[in-house]
């Protein structure tokens, strides 16, 4: 009898399920048939991102590297210069990983594209004249090294993170129209501007370092929901980070904190609930199974 007046537990946690997923289910059904495209602020966001991605210097080193270092006087070093700058880039790709959730997206975002600016016409002023010392030969190493370790904590793994939770679709179709044009262009400039090629992407980077910062928001610590609450309020780039939510997105942040926060305090009482869970859901099966 005790048992039988007794709310089941998984009926219990059924109904805090639906309150809490119906809302976003019919906010879902209201826009199923709008276009991402059509939110323009989104789609620019992908798009500095992906341009940045692209022309702030690493696209020309990755594809043409040990031909620019031929034509500037290191073909008996090409590969070893190559190889360097890629374990740069690797080691800068972990670092911003392991960063982010610290600092966010937008701090890094800015300091790596401002670091690709000051040494992309650095590899262009010293490469001005022709034939190079070796000390300054040296120098264009040094810098190409700096714009690729910009990049790595910048453009090259943030437009992946920041442009998921917006326009990934379209964010990759600009992706690929950027490389595409980048990859056919730059053999024409290497042959004709050589190392002065650094004073043109050192003007991409600063049109991209200005786009970063008066369009792209700061989404760390958001949730789908948030973000997507806090484009519809029309909030300033910068004022993303401070602003507060409160729709389902709040309310499910909230969750997860109170949920994890409880866990770290609790962690056995934690196993016990689950396990708790669990046996009732193996009982449920069993007894429709009879």
């Amino acid at each position: 009898m005790i048992k039988r007046n007794r709310p089941d537990p998984l009926d219990c946690k059924r109904d805090v399920v639906s309150r809490l997923v119906g809302p976003v289910c019919h906010g879902l059904e209201d826009t199923c048939g709008e276009d991402v495209a059509e939110d323009p602020a989104k789609v620019d966001i992908g798009g500095i991102l992906f341009f940045g991605n692209r022309a702030c210097g690493t696209q020309f080193i990755n594809l043409y590297g040990p031909t620019f270092f031929t034509s500037v006087g290191l073909a008996a070093k090409s590969f070893t210069n190559t190889t360097m700058i890629t374990a740069v880039s690797i080691a800068c790709g972990l670092l911003a990983i392991a960063l982010v959730d610290f600092t966010g997206c937008r701090p890094l975002l800015l300091a790596g594209i401002a670091l690709s600016a000051v040494f992309n016409p650095v590899v262009g002023g010293v490469g001005y004249h022709s034939p190079i010392p070796e000390s300054d030969i040296n120098v264009i190493v040094a810098s190409l090294s700096f714009v690729v370790m910009g990049n790595k904590m910048s453009n090259n793994p943030f437009s992946f993170l920041i442009t998921a939770e917006l326009v990934m679709a379209i964010s990759l179709a600009i992706d690929v129209i950027f490389a595409f044009i980048l990859s056919y262009s730059v053999p024409y400039m290497i042959t004709a501007l050589g190392a002065r090629v650094g004073f043109i992407f050192m003007a991409f980077c600063i049109a991209v370092l200005l786009g970063v910062f008066f369009f792209v928001p700061e989404p760390t610590g958001r949730s789908l929901e948030e973000v997507d609450e806090l484009f519809e309020r029309g909030l300033q780039t910068w004022q993303f980070k401070s602003a507060e939510t409160t729709g389902i997105g709040h309310m499910l942040s909230e969750l997860e904190a109170h949920r994890a926060a409880t866990h770290k305090a609790h962690p056995t009482a934690t196993g016990e609930v689950q396990d708790m869970a669990g046996d009732n859901g193996l009982e449920e099966d069993h007894l429709e199974s009879v």
